[in-house]
């Protein structure tokens, strides 16, 4: 990378790249054994759905960063959406999780009760090698449109989503920047997997690296050069101390997000306009994502003129963790 003194810094584009490829990025081998996996799975619960008009789970899609091909090398769970016929889960949604365990093994009789996790949002598969597919259920609409509700177990709340547009929001940005949109969405989950590292309390989620990035592609940042992305997500991160809400228009208009919606951090979700995604994040949340991007901002901006490539490489290594060498 040139800086704007014209000095060629030691640490660009390409080590970051080269680090990325090594170190972040899930090997297209495990990408194809993952889907297998995932796959293998979906097509059991479509089978049954053909045979039995009767069954509760009306549609089965892939989702999560798997399927969006932001999932990172150390990811371990990947999700399948599962769309159920309203009428027939029970009232109560603590018992949503039990209730369908028992749905999974009409389609998949030889799994083991071992193998399964009753999580907040969805239940767990587990596999041997230690991955999981996170089965999240959605009360299907009815209308066909891919529209459903997911349910907070902890109230009961319904939160519309549709997985099908979530895919295709991903899919339409990955057409205008093939390769360095989503390598620049698996770079800043993994700067925050570092930070999550060092503090526990450190909150950031990655569906808001997935939006966050799509904000700044729209808005024209050239992704081009890895560095220079970095910098300037930390940068928007540090000038608008996210107090700027991120709004997307692909599936409806802005005016739709009603004021009650909005936060101390407001980023809407790309598909329903009435989904702040950081709607329980805290002003100590807030602070402490910006102060962690003002560090790997001053990180970057160190790095590009220091003369020894040791240096170089321990500041970039404050971002990228310490496996980083350059």
């Amino acid at each position: 990378m040139t800086t704007p003194t014209g000095i060629t810094s030691i640490i660009g584009h390409a080590e970051i790249a080269a680090f990325a490829d090594s170190n972040i990025n899930l090997q297209h081998s495990k990408v194809i054994e993952y889907r297998e996996r995932v796959n293998s799975l979906r097509d059991s619960l479509r089978a049954k759905i053909a045979a039995d008009p009767a069954y509760a789970v009306v549609r089965v899609l892939n989702a999560g960063s798997l399927a969006k091909g932001s999932a990172l090398r150390n990811t371990s769970d990947f999700d399948l959406a599962v769309y159920l016929r309203p009428g027939a889960v029970p009232e109560d949604p603590t018992q949503l999780a039990s209730w369908l365990v028992a749905r999974l093994k009409e389609a998949r009789p030889q799994l083991e009760d071992d193998q399964f996790e009753l999580r907040d949002h969805c239940v767990s598969i587990l596999y041997k090698d230690g991955r999981r597919v996170d089965i999240v259920p959605i009360l299907d609409s009815g209308d066909g449109s891919g529209d459903g509700d997911l349910i907070r177990k902890d109230t009961g709340a319904k939160v519309r989503t549709n997985v099908r547009r979530h895919i295709e929001f991903v899919r339409v940005r990955k057409a205008r920047c093939p390769v360095h949109y989503r390598q620049v969405i698996r770079l800043l989950k993994w700067w925050a997997v570092q930070q999550k590292g060092r503090d526990e309390n450190f909150r950031f989620k990655s569906y808001f690296a997935e939006l966050l990035c799509s904000h700044l592609l729209d808005t024209g940042t050239d992704f081009s050069s890895y560095p220079n992305a970095l910098a300037s997500i930390f940068t928007y991160i540090q000038v608008t101390g996210l107090t700027t809400p991120i709004i997307f228009e692909d599936y409806y208009q802005r005016s739709a997000v009603p004021d009650s919606v909005h936060g101390i951090i407001t980023v809407i979700d790309a598909v329903n306009p009435q989904n702040n995604v950081m709607r329980d994040y805290t002003e100590t949340n807030r602070r402490a994502i910006v102060s962690a991007a003002g560090a790997a901002l001053d990180a970057i901006d160190y790095a590009e003129y220091v003369p020894k490539r040791a240096e170089a490489v321990a500041a970039w290594a404050e971002i990228l963790g310490g496996q980083f060498r350059g």
